[in-house]
């Protein structure tokens, strides 16, 4: 897999080490050095690693920030991030390690002491990268195997509804034999009664050429094909039995991953709230503080459903929406809109951004529970 590093700097000179360290190991090293074009700079090449090499904490944070609200490409890119920072920075630049903020740190000032460091930093992030694209497949997966299973009952209703609607057909046709017999055979006893020309027996011959040719020639055009569609179905049975089989054990496989939540609020009670409603349903839950950091999160994470606080500081919900529909990778998650406004304008600018619904607080324990639910399946 070839790695792509863009080196966002405010040091030529740090900048050329860098390079040197890497240079053996990767070619495709791009250094943005001018603060006017960090983020353009960003947007074009759209690296697999963010090496921030500022002159302190405090700058590389101001950079990513602005990134992550003024960049066209940011939620598209599915990049890692390695924060060079100041030894006297370290316990920082750990906490925002922890925080998931920075996927790696290296204490690179005033001088670097181990010139292997930031290289393996850099193939962990490959190798990161790599296990975020399996676990995006079986994400996905596992939702397939969600849906499917909830088609299994559903499935089963109508297989046997299938059966129940042959076994009707045969016997009403089997019933149309009988009675048209039953028709013809009165029919042409009243006749012989009448005429006293022919005796009942000589009738019987007439009586067994009409049934041949007029009802069960008949009734065989209509009951053959239903017949064989009949045995199609039982030769299709034992199949159809593996295959229910599969998704059932499939479904046990799904069950042991519950749907991941993501609840974004500014508001760390209003987190709170909604974690004890989601709780209740054994999902996995993760929080994000803002648009922002929901941004972050998701270079990491893959969540199957978003509730989203409206008014955030920095980046509103609507437009933190409008990001992550803009996003291919993202664009399938359904996002329910939360807000204290039920003002029409909301809703209509919500659901124009992308909001697959909207829920006005306080936020009903069995309705957002039901929502969740609908939107999942």
């Amino acid at each position: 897999m070839t790695i792509s590093i863009l080196i966002a700097t405010d040091n030529s000179e740090q900048a050329q080490l860098i390079v040197a360290q890497l240079a053996k190991d990767y070619s495709d090293i791009v250094i943005s050095i001018k603060s006017q074009s960090l983020i353009n700079d960003f947007d074009k090449h759209q690296p697999d690693v963010l090496i921030l090499a500022f002159a302190n904490l405090a700058k590389a944070q101001e950079y990513y920030e602005a990134l992550y609200e003024s960049s066209n490409h940011i939620t598209n890119c599915t990049h890692r991030t390695v924060l060079l920072c100041h030894e006297d920075e370290i316990e920082q630049a750990h906490e925002l390690f922890r925080q998931e903020v920075y996927d790696e740190y290296i204490p690179f000032m005033p001088t670097p002491y181990d010139s292997h460091q930031l290289p393996r930093a850099i193939h962990r992030a490959s190798l990161s990268l790599k296990a975020g694209a399996i676990n995006d497949t079986n994400s996905e997966l596992i939702k397939r195997v969600r849906r499917l299973s909830n088609l299994e009952a559903k499935f089963e209703s109508a297989l046997k509804l299938a059966h129940q609607q042959l076994d009707i057909v045969n016997q009403a046709s089997d019933q149309i034999k009988i009675d048209q017999l039953n028709v013809l055979t009165n029919f042409l006893q009243s006749l012989n009664e009448l005429t006293n020309n022919s005796s009942e027996q000589s009738l019987q011959p007439l009586i067994d050429e009409l049934e041949e040719s007029l009802i069960n020639q008949k009734l065989n055009t209509l009951t053959l094909p239903l017949l064989k569609i009949k045995n199609w179905f039982n030769d299709l049975r034992p199949l159809i039995n593996i295959l229910v089989n599969e998704v059932t054990l499939l479904k046990v496989v799904a069950q042991k991953t519950p749907p991941t939540v993501l609840i974004v609020d500014d508001d760390k009670f209003a987190q709170m709230m909604l974690n004890d409603i989601v709780a209740t349903e054994n999902y996995s839950v993760l929080f994000a503080d803002s648009g922002i950091d929901a941004l972050k999160l998701l270079r990491k994470h893959k969540p199957d459903i978003i509730l989203m606080d409206m008014n955030m500081p920095a980046l509103g919900g609507i437009e933190t929406i409008s990001r992550i529909k803009d996003s291919p990778r993202f664009s399938s998650i359904p996002i329910i809109m939360i807000t204290g406004s039920n003002a029409k304008k909301d809703v209509i600018e919500s659901l124009k951004a992308g909001a697959a619904d909207f829920i006005v607080k306080p936020v009903s324990h069995g309705i957002l529970l039901d929502k969740i639910e609908l939107l999942l399946h």
